[in-house]
């Protein structure tokens, strides 16, 4: 015969629990030429044993046989490899006599075996390291492996030398560098680089996706509307900024209207986009902005339409409502037809009117959005405090005050509500629509 392929390997087979029979594509002459692996699912390799492990067919046959796998037991596992070479031995026992019979046959079978020799030891070539035809490199050595060590080029690139992994007094460790190479874990670390509490929080947050809500607390349920935290945090629970809180009924989005400490805990009062607070709220977050930072814009800078709209309400020490053209608000201004729906808050510009010339009006408003339980005393912080000279001839640019009001949607009746208290006799409250923004 002629060794016309270069086939000297079949597999490696992946195993499926159930299959046996293995082919492979090449001749032998004895079932002791072929070698089987078997690969496990970490990797590591086992070669089998001929008639305890495996059997073999097709002994002689050019196209080659098959190999069943296992004799007994479980065929080979999901996960599992095959793999099936040809291995001669290293030999040439034909001998040729001097004027001794010719027979062309095994003059053939031994140069079929030198052949299938040289395929055996390619297939071991196949599988090394090897450097660039283009390499001027000769002779290089690899030394006995050494347990810890790792292996390096040369200064003068003769070969590979096993070195340590780290060397002693090889680099300069600072007092600072150590203990932080000490640490057990991350919040250790970040803690020792001077990362405080808060930080850490917010690096956290990155990693689960929502760094825009960075400090958790977890709050208390009181209403609709609040909730306490324990602890005074006042300074961080401050007028106007978002928060995210997760309720039984879902996320809602809010803005935090007040907030006060009374030992144990603060107590938070927010504006809800839409929806309420549960008595299932899980999480308060909130936002990364503080609405007192003074890179963010004032707010009256993000108003995106100026409007002009004049009306005088009188002024009285109980929650009235307002609202626009049709509603049921006890106060109708027509001018709140012009915000749109998308309005979060309205700015009006206020000034006093009294019949008494030259008394001297005090007084705080308080305004909340329309349904809002908040009491007067609960808004404090939020309400607008201002003195005015009252005379038959006040005008808006010597007395008016700027103020902002959250609004409902423009399909409530009630928009906002506003309260007075103070000294007044025989008052009106002009007011001047100025604007509205989100």
């Amino acid at each position: 015969m002629t060794i016309s392929s270069e086939s000297y390997k079949s597999g490696p087979y992946s195993g499926n629990d159930s299959t046996t029979v293995f082919s492979y594509g090449f001749k032998i002459y004895a079932n002791t030429e072929i070698e089987v692996i078997k690969t496990a699912t970490d990797g590591s390799e086992t070669t089998l044993v001929l008639s305890t492990d495996y059997t073999v067919s097709g002994v002689g046959s050019d196209s080659g046989g098959d190999v069943t796998y296992p004799v007994t037991g479980s065929p080979l596992a999901t996960g599992e490899k095959l793999t099936i070479r040809r291995v001669n031995p290293l030999t040439q026992l034909t001998d040729l006599r001097n004027q001794g019979a010719f027979f062309s046959e095994n003059i053939e079978k031994a140069m079929d075996r030198l052949i299938m020799v040289v395929q055996q030891q390619q297939e071991k070539i196949d599988r090394m390291l090897r450097l660039p035809s283009s390499t001027t490199s000769s002779d290089l050595v690899i030394p006995d492996p050494e347990s810890g060590k790792y292996l390096q080029w040369r200064a003068d690139l003769t070969g590979l030398q096993n070195v340590e992994a780290f060397v002693a007094g090889a680099i300069t460790v600072s007092s600072f560098g150590e203990t932080l190479i000490d640490d057990p874990d991350a919040s250790t670390a970040l803690t020792t680089l001077g990362f405080g509490t808060a930080a850490q929080a917010f690096i956290n947050d990155m990693d689960d996706g929502g760094s825009e809500w960075p400090f958790e607390y977890t709050p208390t349920f009181v209403s609709a509307t609040s909730f306490t935290v324990a602890t005074d945090v006042t300074a961080e629970f401050h007028a106007n900024r978002r928060l995210k809180t997760q309720n039984t009924g879902g996320i809602v989005y809010s803005t935090i209207e007040s907030s006060s400490y009374s030992a144990p805990n603060t107590t938070i009062n927010v504006i809800n986009d839409s929806g309420t607070l549960d008595s299932g709220i899980s999480s308060a977050k909130l936002s990364i902005l503080r609405a007192d930072n003074e890179s963010i814009p004032p707010d009256y800078k993000s108003v995106l339409q100026e409007l002009t709209g004049t009306a005088s309400f009188a002024v009285s020490a109980a929650w009235t409502t307002y609202g626009r053209t049709g509603s049921t608000a006890a106060v109708i201004w027509n001018e709140l037809d012009n915000v749109p729906e998308t309005a979060k808050w309205i700015e009006v510009s206020l000034y006093h009117e009294a019949t008494n010339t030259g008394v001297i009006v005090t007084h705080t408003l308080y305004s909340r959005k329309g349904g809002s339980s908040l009491a007067v005393g609960a808004i404090s912080k939020t309400s607008t405090v201002y003195s005015q000279v009252s005379s038959s001839t006040n005008t808006i640019a010597a007395n008016s005050k700027l103020i902002k009001i959250p609004v409902n949607a423009l399909d409530d009746d009630n928009l906002f509500e506003l309260y007075c208290a103070g000294t007044f006799s025989g008052a009106v409250l002009t007011a001047v629509l100025s604007g509205w923004g989100y």
